[in-house]
């Protein structure tokens, strides 16, 4: 059986042509910051938080479009290390990008918890629910705020509002949980494995 002989101008086009595809995916990958953000994602998930920031920290300084999601989530991760300071400012610049996202909102308010301003923790989980009605964590923020302030009525209310709202709920606080723990904030893990199991309760 006769070989087919391939024209040498063919392989060589066809050489040019991977070539020219390669450049393109690793120009692609130089250009924007999704690589980065993709693995910040993967080291947050994997709990190497000090890595999950290096790559989001190369994220943002790529400037783009995805720039903002790695801001978003390197700001979360500060939360969960304690480092409040930082994460507040992430959100802020977050939210000075894009003030319509309710999650940043969202993310503000637990930040200004956790720091103690109940107030403006609560301004910020009235606009989490302005901008999206539906937003459980949002109703159980301010249910977190009511009970602060010893206000039983509405604290119950906000709570019924959650879990009607995302029967699920109770799961994101136990995923939070584990961060805080990778994070070796004991207090902090412990307090999401209450609201877990305050979800999880029958309302009485």
């Amino acid at each position: 059986m006769n070989k087919i002989k391939i024209p040498t101008w063919l392989r060589i086009s066809v050489l040019i042509f991977s070539l020219i595809i390669g450049l393109n995916n690793k120009i692609a990958t130089a250009n924007d910051s999704r690589e980065f953000l993709r693995l910040g994602n993967s080291y947050a998930d994997k709990g190497d938080f000090d890595k999950a920031i290096i790559q989001y920290t190369k994220a943002v300084e790529m400037n783009d479009y995805y720039s903002i999601w790695a801001i978003n989530n390197r700001g979360w991760l500060y939360r969960y290390m304690g480092k409040l300071d930082k994460a507040l400012a992430d959100i802020n610049k977050a939210i000075e990008l894009n003030s319509q996202d309710p999650a940043y909102c969202l993310h503000r308010g637990d930040i200004y918890l956790d720091m103690g301003n109940v107030d403006k923790a609560q301004a910020d989980f009235n606009l989490t629910i302005k901008l999206d009605p539906k937003n459980s964590n949002g109703h159980f923020g301010l249910k977190l705020i009511y009970d602060l302030k010893g206000d039983k009525v509405n604290s119950a209310l906000e709570l019924r509002k959650a879990k009607e709202l995302n029967k699920n709920l109770a799961d994101e606080f136990v995923k939070g949980a584990h961060k805080f723990q990778i994070a070796k904030r004991e207090e902090q893990m412990k307090k999401c494995l209450e609201y877990a199991a305050e979800l999880n309760s029958n309302i009485k």
